[in-house]
């Protein structure tokens, strides 16, 4: 199994290149470059939702993210110790003109299971990305 860290700080600047070295971790394991494309994707959004709505603050912590890959696999599993979510949000797409809320049916069309444990310690999110 390979494996990479990471410890994100909660801020918007951070996240981009974060989720170019997941991607690159992604591409180096073997994915293809639409599924590296997807994962990038997938991780900003995970990552921008917690910054943004997790009210994670360098008091906090940062965020830490473990990517893992097996034969069967590419895992990602994100902790915070922000605001736990009550529940996760929908897969539902929003009505046009919304100006927010595409990211979690981004999220769920691009992973295949999602595991979500509020804290304490930490708030987990587990995104498993099946490989053909």
């Amino acid at each position: 199994m390979r494996a990479l860290f990471l410890k994100v700080a909660a801020q918007a600047k951070a996240i981009p290149d974060a989720a170019e070295r997941i991607a690159r971790f992604a591409a180096v394991v073997g994915l293809d470059l639409q599924d590296c494309f997807e994962i990038k994707v997938v991780i900003a959004e995970v990552l921008n939702n917690v910054a943004a709505h997790g009210s994670v603050d360098e008091a906090r912590g940062a965020i830490e993210v473990h990517c893992r890959h097996s034969d069967t696999c590419l895992q990602l599993i994100v902790n915070d110790r922000g605001r736990p979510l009550d529940s996760l949000p929908s897969g539902n797409i929003p009505l046009a003109g919304a100006e927010s809320g595409r990211g979690w049916p981004i999220i769920i069309h691009w992973t295949d299971t999602i595991d979500y444990r509020p804290g304490p310690p930490f708030n987990t999110l587990t995104l498993t990305r099946t490989l053909s």
